[in-house]
């Protein structure tokens, strides 16, 4: 990889992993929380809107919404694989598990927490909170933020979409989740 591929790889993973909110394209009003535009390129005026959406930033948030649709794709390290297999050797078979391993150590993630979630499929006992309301097995909806408990080791009970599904206890309420629904970040 040469120079200018690294600083390349380098820019889109800051475009792929960073919040929409911290972009200044999001800040002068170009594009959403979602990373959507909100005006076309032709409309941009002054110079700090043109710099803060030229092709590089429009072609990686276009990437960036089409990865986040996919099953685990608003995941880090779901982000930085797609970034690694745009760079990655054409005679590679596979991706490298060694370079994966070394990014997780180096971002802001609980990477024993993701990556048993992607890779082998566990959710380890212990407490955690759901990121976006859901509905239980009852039909009654669970708030955002709410805690909920995984008395034991969990396998996969299913797969859904791609994604490893779990059997959580809210109260004594069942709810089944990804990895995707719940954190293990109580803070917030």
């Amino acid at each position: 990889m040469n120079i200018l591929d690294a600083y390349l790889m380098m820019k889109m993973v800051d475009y792929f992993i960073k919040p929409w909110e911290s972009f200044p394209a999001y800040k002068l009003g170009i594009i959403n929380k979602n990373g959507k535009p909100l005006k076309k390129s032709s409309q941009l005026k002054t110079h700090a809107e043109k710099s803060a959406y030229g092709i590089l930033q429009r072609l990686c948030f276009r990437m960036r919404r089409l990865i986040e649709s996919l099953p685990g794709g608003k995941t880090k390290l779901f982000k930085y694989i797609s970034v690694y297999s745009l760079f990655k050797e054409s005679n590679e078979s596979e991706i490298n598990m060694e370079f994966i391993s070394e990014f997780t150590d180096l971002i802001n993630i609980n990477s024993e927490f993701e990556h048993d979630m992607l890779m082998r499929s566990i959710l380890h006992k212990g407490t955690y909170r759901l990121v976006q309301d859901m509905l239980s097995s009852d039909g009654k909806i669970i708030k955002q933020d709410t805690l909920v408990i995984v008395p034991i080791d969990q396998k996969t009970q299913m797969i859904l979409l791609g994604k490893p599904v779990f059997e959580v206890l809210v109260g004594k309420r069942k709810l089944m989740v990804s990895g995707d629904d719940i954190s293990d970040d109580l803070e917030n």
